[in-house]
């Protein structure tokens, strides 16, 4: 936990993020909802979304990759 003379950041804050409504779609398409309740994400999360991203750039290049080898 980190903090600073003696007061634990965790205990007196929470940090949150919002999911503007332009970059919903492109989110929603890929991260299960479960993760972002009432489209808030909070940092306990970060680290499944970024597992969820890091799958669907690997099937984007996948995709890109073949139509490439088509060429």
């Amino acid at each position: 936990m980190k903090s600073l003379s003696g007061i634990v950041f965790d205990d007196v804050s929470k940090m949150t993020m919002k999911i503007e409504d332009k970059y919903r779609d492109s989110f929603t398409n890929h991260i299960p909802e479960h993760l972002y309740p009432d489209y808030i994400l909070n940092t306990q999360v970060y680290n499944d979304i970024a597992k969820y991203d890091q799958e669907f750039d690997r099937k984007e290049y996948q995709v890109l990759l073949k139509q490439k080898n088509k060429q």
